[in-house]
């Protein structure tokens, strides 16, 4: 999903959090890119801000339980 960089994943998904900055997924995507990147305090930021947005998204509280990969 990322295409093996990172960095440009956490970037890209930084731009879309800005583009639409009511998007709970996109919020959800940075927090998976973060992880990724090893980031977990960014991540953790990211996944609250896409919880205020929709505190009822399952892709957020997946996320935020650790199962996604």
């Amino acid at each position: 999903m990322f295409g093996g960089d990172i960095d440009k994943a956490v970037e890209n998904f930084r731009k879309a959090t800005q583009l639409d900055p009511s998007s709970d997924e996109d919020f959800v995507w940075l927090a998976v890119a973060y992880r990724k990147s090893g980031d977990s305090a960014s991540a953790e930021k990211a996944l609250q801000q896409a919880m205020l947005r929709n505190p009822r998204s399952a892709f957020a509280k997946v996320t935020a339980a650790g199962t996604t990969r």
